[in-house]
């Protein structure tokens, strides 16, 4: 609908957590959230993969997935997110190699992403900046 559309365009804050939604998220479900500066879906029960959609969030500040069931790998695409502080992937199902794009978010100070059996720090979580907490 038209006032979704408008809404979407000049959201800034989302917190959706402990909703115990289910569900996966749709490709472009990041898409019409350009001005969001905060997002928490921890918590929701939500299955699939993190949608590569999720670079469109450029001016996000902080980005709250974990305690979901994301599987397979983290989106090269994260790494559009260069305002972003704060990151938390942890407890989900994420596999493969952290992507070398996130070493463009210079502003992060908080990093997640333990309890993903599959995912690997590689040599990326060295590159984050000095002083940046990482668990992972």
């Amino acid at each position: 609908t038209r006032l979704g559309e408008c809404l979407a365009d000049r959201l800034r804050w989302l917190c959706l957590s402990d909703m115990k939604a289910g569900g996966a998220l749709a490709a472009d479900a990041f898409a019409r959230l350009s001005q969001l500066l905060f997002l928490d879906l921890g918590q929701m029960d939500i299955h699939g993969r993190i949608p590569a959609s999720i670079g469109c969030l450029k001016e996000a500040h902080t980005i709250l997935l974990s305690r979901n069931h994301f599987e397979g790998t983290i989106p090269n695409d994260l790494g559009e997110c260069t305002h972003l502080s704060i990151l938390s992937l942890h407890t989900n199902q994420l596999c493969g190699d952290v992507p070398a794009a996130l070493s463009r978010c210079a502003k992060l100070t908080y990093v997640r992403f333990d309890l993903n059996p599959g995912l690997s720090g590689g040599n990326v979580l060295a590159t984050f900046p000095q002083g940046c907490f990482v668990q992972g």
